[in-house]
């Protein structure tokens, strides 16, 4: 725990400035990748090769080549939900490989277009279209 804790506060200091942390409320959601572990490959070796990994290698703002989550996979999407409905600002994704590799963290924070723009009118479309007529075709038979 005390490693994955020491990640978190490395990933996290390169998104969100010291000062900033005081009133930050965060969650994290750790993923163990055993398909990784039986190939025998590190994290950064499967990304090269699988690309149906949660993992990408990218380019950042400061020109560093580094792996994020992509933002496109559903793992994305599922922390996106977490922090927007439990109204979190941060996420610490954590991916586990094995007891000889390294934690992968990535600090992610609230994507608004992201949740706005995708996420919300998709949720508030199946509320609409899909629960309010099963609870109103469940309780309108009692």
């Amino acid at each position: 725990m005390d490693e994955i804790m020491k990640k978190a506060e490395e990933a996290r200091k390169t998104l969100v400035p010291a000062k900033t942390m005081v009133n930050l409320n965060g969650i994290m959601e750790i993923k163990c990748l055993h398909k990784v572990d039986k190939s025998g490959k590190t994290l950064e070796e499967a990304v090269l090769t699988d690309r149906t990994l949660c993992v990408e290698k990218y380019v950042s703002e400061t020109g560093r080549e580094q792996l994020r989550l992509k933002r496109k996979h559903h793992y994305y999407y599922q922390v996106q939900g977490q922090l927007n409905i439990c109204k979190n600002d941060i996420c610490f994704f954590v991916v586990y490989i094995n007891d000889e590799q390294p934690l992968y963290v990535d600090a992610i924070l609230q994507d608004e277009q992201c949740w706005n723009k995708e996420m919300l009118p998709k949720l508030t479309n199946f509320y609409h279209e899909h629960m309010i007529p099963e609870l109103v075709k469940k309780y309108s038979s009692k």
